[in-house]
């Protein structure tokens, strides 16, 4: 038996929905579509870099410079390299070291700097192929290296030269170096490392480092020699940190999970839930410290775009463009922030498109 219900319809009711729709269009809550209009991509015309079809491209190593002024591709024997800048210009050339490539880096358009797995690092002019070895660097076994890089920034020395940073980590410890453009040498330090790196990252700043163990964080400051642990990750059973990333201002890590990306501002007590992402999906922080994120569905590809609330102290969606529908893209093996407004994706077909952001 049931009870007789009558329904009366408020005639301020939809004014009422209209209104909280409107308000979650403006704020980006939880949902991409509503927030499409305040950002989304369009082909940039020319839609193509210099750069031929290939799909060897995808198995290419890449870096990024500070604030993506350059973008440099390279294979680690040396044999192809390829310097992207923000304008879209390309620069393909090629080097050869006696050993492997680790790391690469733009300072200018004239100068790269490297790292070789021996531990070896260097300048390269990139007009005349002259390059020139730093000197009191100390080679390191790769077999007991997980990570490597070098960093092309201007960072003030000890000595007060300004030049490159070259860090290295270890399953014991992580070792870095400011090499001055001045005296070419190397000055050695070590940063405890409490657990042994699977992944990491380096600031633009070549101070501030993240490193990852796989289960937990920790932040480096290697001017100071302090070392800090990242605390409320709470990861799942199966979930495990495979990839770090840090904010142009040197206040934010990001930390990409099996399952999340997530991130966390220096000096606070937790982290922040940017969106649910697999193992392997592409993102990348542009100049604004906004993330770009690729998403797949079963019907298609997007590029996600996510900024953080000061005043709500959480990420929000304020964009995304269906990359598969609108330019044909099926699958994204890079995707990379140039610049201020462009966006630059290589497909699976080894094809690569520029995209031009549009913001309202």
């Amino acid at each position: 038996m049931g009870i007789p219900v009558t329904l009366l319809e408020d005639d301020n009711v939809h004014e009422a929905i209209a209104e909280v729709e409107s308000r979650n269009r403006s704020n980006g809550d939880g949902a991409e579509e509503p927030g499409r209009e305040n950002w989304h991509l369009v082909k940039d015309i020319p839609s193509q870099l210099g750069l031929r079809a290939d799909s060897a491209w995808s198995a290419m190593k890449d870096r990024k410079s500070a604030g993506g002024a350059f973008w440099a591709l390279w294979l680690d024997d040396g044999s192809r390299v390829c310097v992207v800048d923000a304008h879209g210009r390309v620069r393909e050339t090629s080097v050869s070291f006696d050993a492997k490539i680790t790391s690469l880096d733009i300072r200018n358009e004239n100068t790269a700097v490297f790292l070789l797995e021996t531990g070896i690092c260097g300048t390269w002019d990139l007009n005349s192929g002259h390059t020139r070895f730093c000197d009191g660097v100390q080679q390191f076994d790769a077999h007991h290296r997980t990570e490597a890089f070098v960093w092309a920034g201007q960072q003030q020395a000890r000595n007060s030269g300004r030049g490159l940073t070259h860090v290295t980590l270890s399953t014991a410890r992580a070792r870095y170096a400011i090499t001055t453009s001045y005296s070419n040498s190397a000055v050695w330090a070590d940063v405890r490392v409490l657990r042994e790196p699977v992944c990491a990252a380096m600031g633009d700043d070549g101070d501030l480092l993240a490193t990852s163990d796989g289960q937990g964080v920790d932040i480096h400051h290697l001017s100071r020699g302090t070392q800090t642990s990242v605390v409320g990750l709470a990861l799942a059973e199966n979930e495990r940190v495979w990839r770090l990333g840090i904010k142009p201002d040197c206040q934010t890590v990001i930390i990409a999970t099996t399952y999340r990306l997530l991130s966390h501002k220096l000096g606070s007590g937790g982290v922040s839930l940017i969106c649910e992402a697999r193992e392997g999906s592409c993102f990348d922080i542009d100049s604004e410290g906004g993330i770009l994120v690729e998403r797949r569905h079963l019907y298609g590809t997007h590029i996600a775009y996510y900024t953080f609330c000061e005043d709500s102290l959480c990420w929000s969606s304020v964009g995304y463009t269906d990359v598969r529908a609108q330019f044909g893209i099926r699958k994204i093996d890079k995707m990379i922030a140039m610049g201020e407004d462009k966006i630059c994706v290589l497909s699976e077909l080894g094809t690569w498109t520029v995209l031009s952001v549009v913001r309202r």
